[in-house]
């Protein structure tokens, strides 16, 4: 399934009177830090807003996803909490490296509920696959969905088609609140190892290419507000 990252105003003041300070004055929170690092294929990475060019964190949101009939032999509708996550910046105008984190759940109604518990700390399956999004005859399989674009601009899945996850393992860490004047609501920790796939296709029967991501860690914004 393919479903499935301040402007600051300066009073200028003229004069030569000093101007107090009104402690009422709203006072903005320090910048959060929002990263990913850990090891992919081998290579040690740590990207963060802080020294990380082009880094950029969309804050995971609620989405709507495409009908499904693995509901009891109903439809139902795939809920989502979704991000993406810009590791690297544009070059040459073409997309950037991107980390996608998808946990999708398949429901009969709209509520989201559920699905939210799923970044309160504890451990989360992985989600399996259908090839592609019009594939609605294959069941999903509620969980996470991790999706990467390397520098090489190739996509790499972890739920494409008999996607072995044997020893991976994804970890919800914290969930906290943000400061108030920030656009996001949470800020959400997260560890995962896990294998990712790629090919050009989804026949039956394929030997899939396949990378690691160890070790990772990840510190993402959560529902804009």
């Amino acid at each position: 399934m393919k479903k499935l990252f301040f402007v600051f105003l300066l009073p200028i003041f003229f004069g030569c009177k000093k101007e107090s300070t009104n402690s009422a004055d709203p006072v903005s929170s320090p910048p959060d830090n929002f990263y990913i690092k850990g090891t992919v294929n081998g290579v040690n990475v740590n990207w963060s807003s802080e020294n990380t060019a082009g880094f950029k964190a969309d804050p995971m949101d609620e989405r709507l996803g495409i009908l499904s009939n693995d509901c009891n032999n109903t439809f139902c509708k795939t809920l989502g909490l979704t991000t993406r996550i810009f590791t690297q910046p544009v070059v040459n105008a073409q997309t950037p490296s991107t980390l996608e984190l998808v946990f999708t759940n398949a429901a009969k109604t709209e509520d989201f509920t559920t699905i939210r518990s799923w970044l309160d700390p504890g451990y989360r399956p992985f989600a399996a696959c259908r090839c592609n999004m019009s594939d609605i005859s294959r069941p999903i399989h509620d969980g996470i969905l991790i999706y990467y674009t390397d520098e090489n601009r190739r996509s790499w899945f972890s739920d494409i088609r008999i996607a072995d996850q044997d020893g991976s393992s994804f970890e919800s860490v914290e969930l906290k609140n943000a400061a108030p004047d920030k656009p996001y609501q949470k800020i959400w920790t997260a560890r995962f190892s896990c294998k990712l796939y790629s090919t050009v296709s989804c026949p039956p029967n394929v030997t899939y290419e396949s990378i690691r991501i160890t070790d990772a860690e990840i510190q993402i914004p959560v529902f804009p507000k």
